[in-house]
Parts: structure tokens; C-alpha cells; sequence
């Protein structure tokens, strides 16, 4: 469960000033907040540096459709391709598999949404509408390759070759020259597919790939699975009867996972070699690299998690043996970085672990033996960003004040590392060529996107072309104890009246609240000049803390959360007696919205009522990755389901409570809304339901101010500002 970006911005943030015509019409504010996805839309997307450029994708101040651009570093920019100049006014095709894959990813831009540069830096590939398109960075020619309903492509090092996926096979084009697709898989049916991440990868360990190149180019490593034992789902949308529900794999606890294998084949076809280890034991595939030519590293997890390995593959007879073996008694956090683990020509490479207490990245030897850490120990969720083997750095974000992502490079010898932009804020990141562009934004709410070379010189600014936004939040950071905590107060605030208490709420793993990024909390703000004072704070189990921090949600998905978010808001009103704790309401989505509902559940004494969007309600209905991670297997430990299951206390309900749910979310299936409500329904117990056209991602303009306009008067109702 990736924590939604849309309404990462709707339910878990800070503030804004807003113009007077928005003030006096409550649905302009959000027409607008959900026209420009909350001033965002013209933002830079995906800047990749080439040492002489910048290239990126942009949309307008309205329009989600990307082109690509490049940003000369002498000065100059000029658009490279679009959807209009590839399609000539056709429209955009894309297949269910590529839908299911922008949900996995939350891609909810169209047009040109990817890009793939040679190492060369000479060629572009465009995938798009199921076609490949290159560009040639030098004449500026665009040419279609061959064939359509491609899917993932990726290039090899040396940019003469393009993999992809097709009908469930993996195929190889050349870039240059009239050559055909060349088939290298086979074997792919209505349940099996060559070269795609399946439903549990993609969604929840951050792995979209299901191939890899190999570095010389002349081998690609590849998963294989099976779905034939994973439970079929339909979804159907209500909106549009006429059409056929779409087919799901969805794998829940106790239930049949995918059956993953990982192949090695050779570019020119031929037998597949398969790589060899205990599937049995270790049935997850986490991640997959080549460690040099001939040799593929394959990190494999048991179906507790508790249990997992490194193992080196033999490309020629698929033999494994064991570079690293980790063990938790609670479960093992994966690394989010996309670079790790890296491999030195030497074999050393580089890991991440917490298993002494913080999460550190790590050198390894050639053979797994730990040799030094590289960072230090309580330095936030540190991600590797890239590696220099022969200059000895690597860059990564992190820090120590966990509401920030500061920019460093650290060496190879286990020096401290250096801030190379350490203002306070967040700071998104992308290295290539020796050059890094930095899209940040300060703690004072300014937002900048550059580039640099890593070896210093001046910065090349990129120009985004952003709608005029309100006038920033302002918001009042505090501590309430261990925990980051932020205020949000009505710009008419009277410091003579008590107002109302708004829990913007999410208290899942994966995700902060609290972080330096003001654009983040317009919504909030609105809400606040409503009448109501806004809370947020983050609680045992938000990223960047401790690995006991982390296992806050063993065996309890909800008891840490409601513990330390009540008390997070009790020590602000002990701060603050404007706060009125006997009107307190939590508003959030998917986690957030289970936290809203168990909160006015368990916790009546506390919370006058709640608005829950997307709540998971029985965690024996989310899928078995996420959910077997905390709450354990099933059947043994049915009894923490029974206890983190909202359908326990239904009957319980003695607060108001508003549901929202998309009724074709294929995430948190709108099943677990039903069920609530058909549990409350059998108890007598009052509340309301809002059923929602779309998706877990909810886009549409008009759909999110009439959703947002509800919650807001159902909070009024029930808090009376």
C-alpha cells in the first residue's frame, strides 16, 4: 500500500492563503485544486541530465498531457517530441496491461509518460500508445519501430537494442536498421507471462521491472510468472454497464502468491537458463541485478519476510550460492533505493540493512562479508541515489531531521558524507552523466528544479510553467513528544474561542505527514478557514525512525497509530487551549481511512466522528505482501486479523461516519466498504456513504469538489465550528 500522492496533498498537509473569489465560493478553491492537481501541472517530470543538456517531460498549467524537452546547459530550450507530433492527431491506445501498470506505478499523467536515453546519451526511445519510437538527439530524426502493444521497453547499455514485452514474451528490437522483433521467450498464456512484474512487485516492493539487460548487453535476465494458482477478481464499472469486468490476480493472506522463476537468455534466442534456488522456501523475488557479465544477483524473500538472500547466479548453469543471508524476528524492511544493490567491477557492492538499530547503507565484499558502513546510524531513510566506482562516492538522500531529504555524497572509505545541497526542505533527486538536477523545495515553501555537474560549476535552472498558485501555507511545527506534529489555524483566528479539531490523518507505514514542503498542505489551510484548526502528526511506524520504530505495526495494524496520534493531540491541546478535544474528527484515505474508522470505533471517547475514504476494513482482503508483512500468516494468526479487522467493532459504532470509495478501486477493492456498511447495516448503526466514479486515484476535477465539499459539511454537521 504506496501511500496515494493525489491525496497525499487532499488529506496530509499544511495551509494557504486564498484569494478572495475562493473565500467567497468554497467549490472555486478546489476546481482549481483539482484543474492544476494542486499547482503542480507544468511541473518538470523525470529530468534526466546528459552532461551537455537537461531532458524532461511538461505539461501546461492545465493540462496533464507530457512532451519532452530539452534544456541546453549553455542556455535553450526547445521541445523535442509530443503526443500530437507522434499520433498526428490519433488518439492514444493503451492496453489493460499498461492501465494496470500506471495504477501499480500512479501515472495518472497522459501523452508522452516515459522516456529511455542510451548511455551514449545520442538516442531517445519514446514508448507510446504501445509503440516505440526513437529520436536521434543529433539530427533530430524520429523513427517508429516495428510493431505495436509493446510494454515496459528498456535499452541496452551500448543503445543499439531495445527489450519489451509483448503478448506475454519477451522480444528484442534493433534500434537502428530494418531488423524484426526477435522472440526470446516462450511459453506465455493467460496466467503466465515472460518479462512483467507481478501484481505484488509492481504494487508493493517498489520492483516494476520483470527483465534486465545485462552490462556487455548480450544477455537479459527475466521473471517468469505464474498466476494461475492466484484468486481471480472481477471489476466491473457501474458507470459503464456495457463493458465487460476486467480480470485481476489478486493474492490475498492465507491465498496462493504468483510462482516467480527468473530465466537468463541470450539476445540472439536460444535455450533459458534457469536460475536455481529454494523457491520454496524464499518464494518472493525482491530484486534482480547483474553483477557482471555471466553473473546475476537475485535477492529472494520467505513468505513471512523474516528470512531473506542475496544469491549470485551463474548464467550459464543457473547455480546459485549465497552472497548475504538477513534474518528479523519481526520482518525485513526492503530498501527503497533503485540502486542497490550496486556491484564494483571488483565484485564489492554496496547493501542497505537496519539490523543494527537504524537503516545504513552498507560495503560488502565480493564474497557478502560486511565490510564498513557509509552512513551514519539514525541518518532518516537514507536512499542511494548513485555510485561513482571509479571516482569511490556515491550520492543519496537522508538526514537526521526526518521531516526533511537533504542531497550528499559519501565515499566508498566509510568518510562522513557532505551535504551537496543540505537547505532545509525536500529535495527529489536524479543523477546521470556526472550531473544531478535537484527538483526542491525549501522549508520556506520556495521551489526551484536545477542541474549541476557533481564536480561543482553553476547551475542550469529549469523552467516550469506552473499555474500562479495561492499564497503559501503557514504553518506552526511542533513536537509533541517524539513525534513531528504540525497546526494549521483559521486565517480569522479569534485567540478567544475554542475551535474544533480536524485530524488530517494517514499513521500508515510508508508515508510522512509531517515534512518541510508547504505546497503539499493547501487543502488544509481551506479547511482550517472553515473554523476549524488542522492537526497532523506522525506516528510509530512512518519512515525515517528506528527498526524498533519501524516494527510498531507487528501483529497490530492499528494500535500504535491511535495511540500516538491521540496523544500527539492531546500534548498540542495541553500547548494550545484554543483546541477543543471534545470536537476532534480524523479525515484520510486508504490507511487513513482505516485509521478513521477504527478510530471513531475504538476510540468514541476521543473523536466525534470521521471521514474515511478507501478504508481497508479486513485486512484478510488486501493483498498478501503488505498486509502478511505485519499482521503474519494465516490461519495461525487469525487472531490479529480478528483484531485489526474494522468489522470486529461494527456493531459498535456510536459516532457519525462518512465512507467514500471509488467503486472500481482495484487496490483497496470497494468490497471492503460494502462490507462495512453492510456489517453497520445488520447492527442498526447510522452512517453515510459516498460511492465514487474511478479508481483509487480520483482525478476529475469536478468529481474531487463535490467529494471534498461533502466531507467538509459533513464535518461542520457533526463538529459545529
Amino acid at each position: 500500500m504506496r501511500q496515494l500522492r493525489l491525496f497525499t496533498a487532499l488529506f496530509g498537509a499544511l495551509a494557504v492563503t486564498l484569494p478572495a473569489s475562493a473565500a467567497e465560493d468554497p467549490a472555486a478553491f478546489f476546481r482549481d485544486l483539482a484543474a492544476t492537481r494542486g499547482w503542480t501541472l507544468g511541473r518538470v517530470v523525470k529530468p534526466v541530465p546528459t552532461g551537455d543538456a537537461i531532458l524532461f517531460l511538461r505539461g501546461g498549467p492545465r493540462d496533464a498531457k507530457l512532451a519532452l524537452y530539452e534544456q541546453k546547459v549553455g542556455g535553450g530550450e526547445r521541445e523535442i517530441a509530443s503526443a500530437q507530433s507522434l499520433l498526428a492527431g490519433a488518439n492514444e491506445v493503451l492496453s489493460e496491461q499498461e492501465k494496470s501498470r500506471r495504477e501499480r506505478q500512479r501515472i495518472s499523467f497522459s501523452g508522452l509518460t516515459d522516456f529511455l536515453l542510451s548511455d551514449d546519451a545520442r538516442t531517445i526511445v519514446l514508448p507510446f500508445s504501445g509503440r516505440l519510437y526513437t529520436v536521434d538527439r543529433t539530427s533530430g530524426a524520429v523513427r517508429a519501430l516495428p510493431g505495436e502493444g509493446w510494454i515496459d521497453p528498456r535499452l541496452s547499455a551500448d543503445g543499439k537494442q531495445i527489450a519489451a514485452v509483448k503478448g506475454g514474451e519477451l522480444f528484442v528490437l534493433p534500434v537502428v536498421g530494418k531488423g524484426k522483433p526477435r522472440k526470446l521467450t516462450s511459453g506465455a498464456t493467460a496466467t503466465v507471462t515472460n518479462g512483467l512484474a507481478e501484481f505484488v512487485a509492481q504494487e508493493e516492493m517498489d520492483r516494476s521491472r520483470g527483465f534486465w539487460w545485462s552490462p556487455d548487453g548480450k544477455q537479459i535476465a527475466f521473471e517468469r510468472a505464474d498466476v494461475s494458482k492466484v484468486e481471480r477478481r472481477w471489476i466491473g464499472d457501474p458507470l459503464r454497464p456495457e463493458r465487460a469486468p476486467v480480470e485481476q490476480r489478486y493474492p490475498r493472506p492465507g491465498g496462493a502468491n504468483a510462482d516467480v522463476a527468473v530465466g537468463i537468455v541470450s539476445v540472439v534466442g536460444g535455450k533459458v537458463v534457469w536460475a536455481h534456488w529454494d523457491t520454496k522456501r524464499f518464494p518472493y523475488l525482491t530484486r534482480v541485478t547483474w553483477i557482471a557479465p555471466g553473473k546475476v544477483a537475485i535477492a529472494v524473500m520467505s513468505r513471512d519476510q523474516k528470512d531473506a538472500q542475496l544469491l549470485s547466479v551463474d548464467a550459464k548453469t543457473g547455480k546459485s550460492s549465497v552472497l548475504l543471508s538477513e534474518h528479523d524476528d519481526a520482518w525485513i524492511e526492503l530498501d527503497g533505493s533503485k540502486e542497490l544493490p550496486f556491484f564494483l567491477p571488483d565484485g564489492r557492492f554496496l547493501w542497505a540493512s537496519d539490523r543494527d538499530g537504524s537503516k545504513r547503507v552498507e560495503l560488502r565484499g565480493a564474497d557478502g562479508s560486511f565490510l564498513r558502513a557509509l552512513t551514519p546510524a539514525n541518518f532518516g531513510d537514507v536512499r542511494v541515489t548513485s555510485v561513482d566506482a571509479a571516482g569511490g562516492s556515491f550520492t543519496f538522500t537522508g538526514g537526521s531531521d526526518l521531516r526533511a531529504t537533504l542531497f550528499y555524497r559519501g565515499t566508498l572509505d566509510g568518510a562522513l558524507p557532505v551535504a551537496i545541497d543540505g537547505e532545509p526542505g525536500v529535495h527529489q533527486v536524479r543523477v546521470n552523466a556526472g550531473w544531478f538536477v535537484d527538483a526542491k523545495e525549501t522549508a520556506s515553501g520556495v521551489r526551484s528544479v536545477y542541474a549541476r555537474a557533481l564536480a561543482g560549476g553553476g547551475n542550469v535552472t529549469l523552467t516550469e510553467r506552473t499555474e500562479t498558485a495561492p499564497k503559501l501555507p503557514e504553518i506552526t511545527f511542533e513536537k509533541a513528544g517524539d513525534y513531528d506534529a504540525a497546526l494549521v489555524y483559521p486565517r480569522d483566528f479569534d485567540p478567544t474561542k475554542r475551535y474544533p479539531i480536524i485530524l488530517s490523518v494517514y499513521g500508515g507505514p510508508h508515508h510522512k505527514q509531517v515534512v518541510l514542503r508547504p505546497s503539499l498542505y493547501r487543502e488544509q489551510q481551506w479547511m482550517a478557514d472553515q473554523g476549524f484548526i488542522v492537526a497532523l502528526a506522525d506516528n510509530h511506524g512512518t519512515p525515517g525512525g528506528s527498526r524498533d520504530w519501524l516494527r510498531a505495526y507487528q501483529g497490530d495494524m492499528i494500535g500504535a497509530p491511535l495511540r500516538d496520534q491521540i496523544f500527539a493531540l492531546r500534548f498540542l491541546a495541553g500547548k494550545h487551549p484554543e483546541m477543543d478535544m471534545t470536537r476532534v474528527a480524523p479525515i484520510g484515505w486508504s490507511f487513513g481511512g482505516y485509521f478513521s474508522v477504527m478510530a471513531v470505533l475504538q476510540r468514541p471517547d476521543v473523536f466525534s466522528c470521521a471521514v474515511a475514504g478507501a478504508p481497508v476494513v479486513d485486512w484478510r482482503d488486501y493483498d498478501t505482501f503488505y498486509t502478511e508483512r505485519y499482521m503474519g500468516l494465516l490461519p495461525q494468526d487469525k487472531a490479529a486479523y480478528d483484531k485489526g479487522s474494522a468489522l470486529t467493532y461494527a456493531a459498535k459504532l456510536e459516532k457519525p461516519l462518512l465512507i467514500e470509495h471509488g467503486v472500481t478501486d482495484d487496490n483497496v477493492y470497494f468490497q471492503h466498504s460494502l462490507k462495512l456498511q453492510q456489517a453497520l447495516l445488520a447492527a442498526n448503526r447510522p452512517h453515510e456513504l459516498t460511492l465514487l466514479p474511478g479508481t483509487h486515484m480520483l482525478s476529475d476535477p469536478n468529481l474531487k469538489t463535490g467529494e471534498r465539499l461533502r466531507a467538509i459539511e459533513f464535518l461542520k454537521r457533526c463538529l459545529k465550528p
